[in-house]
């Protein structure tokens, strides 16, 4: 039944129909700012890109394929939306210097969605928050997204190396904190630092 409703919509959305396409904004709004959370320290910087997100759901809606999620449709776009002003950010900001800094070896090791649910979201994003940016949008797109470093490097044009010292780099500063602030027993993390 949620599948028909969501079809319906879609298709008043199309349409034109603004009440459709504001019922939609308000449907989308809390999965799609979870998914900014992740990645962004601010909040308004979380919103704005979910606003171009939304934008660019509507104007592409066309292309949507019911046999699909919708919802994970549009979290792709979100997705894509925020690396975009990731990209756009680092060449004009200069983090080119710190994307390619791939000078200590990684481990390719699995992590588990585990993080996700053993804390609770809001732990989840006062613990991404301390990662720098590119370390938390490379963090982001391998532990919840399940990207592979091959894609990473493709998405955010570095190398896999880059991206394996990122992930690196991240699990060290989250278990440094976590010990330093007895947050918790990080070994639920099922995290594996060398």
């Amino acid at each position: 039944m949620l599948m028909e409703i969501e079809y319906a919509l879609i298709e008043k959305c199309m349409k034109d129909n603004r009440e459709a396409q504001e019922k939609l904004y308000y449907i989308l709004y809390a999965p799609l700012i979870r998914v900014g959370m992740r990645y962004y320290v601010n909040e308004n910087d979380s919103i704005a890109a979910m606003h171009n997100a939304y934008l660019k759901i509507l104007d592409k809606l066309h292309l949507f394929r019911y046999n699909k999620s919708f919802m994970n449709w549009a979290k792709r776009i979100m997705i894509n939306t925020i690396l975009d002003e990731f990209r756009k950010k680092k060449l004009s900001n200069g983090y080119q210097k710190e994307l390619t800094l791939n000078t200590y070896p990684a481990e390719d090791a699995e992590l588990m969605n585990d993080v996700e649910k053993t804390i609770e979201k809001q732990h989840v994003m006062e613990l991404l928050s301390i990662l720098p940016e590119a370390t938390r949008v490379v963090f982001n797109l391998y532990v919840f997204e399940g990207y592979t470093h091959k894609d990473i490097g493709k998405s955010l044009k570095i190398s896999e190396n880059t991206s394996k010292w990122h992930l690196s780099n991240g699990r060290i500063k989250l278990k440094a904190f976590l010990e330093a602030n007895n947050y918790f027993d990080q070994s639920l993390l099922k995290i594996k630092i060398s």
